[in-house]
């Protein structure tokens, strides 16, 4: 969604989905859920998503289980992964 042709949100919600990674799908590493939300700024007046500079908060929430990858699952232990990022876009 763009919003005053400076203001971008995104998302997704992806259910027994793969990672971001090819490797996740060639060893069936999946997560049961993930949810993501993007929120970024557009610094000038390009106003184009592409070539824009920008400035953004991400925030990554996924659940994990048996078929999550090992050093994320650690045997049960936890039950979810959390990840937010402050990020900066340099376009020309």
């Amino acid at each position: 969604m763009v919003y005053d042709r400076r203001h971008i949100l995104e998302g997704y919600v992806k259910k027994d989905a793969w990672g971001l990674y090819d490797y996740y799908q060639q060893f069936n590493i999946t997560y049961p859920w993930q949810y993501k939300l993007d929120y970024s700024y557009l610094l000038d007046d390009k106003r184009d998503e592409k070539s824009s500079s920008k400035v953004g908060l991400r925030a990554l929430f996924r659940t994990v289980d048996k078929d999550s990858p090992a050093g994320e699952y650690m045997d049960g232990d936890n039950d979810y992964t959390f990840e937010t990022i402050l990020y900066f876009e340099w376009g020309f």
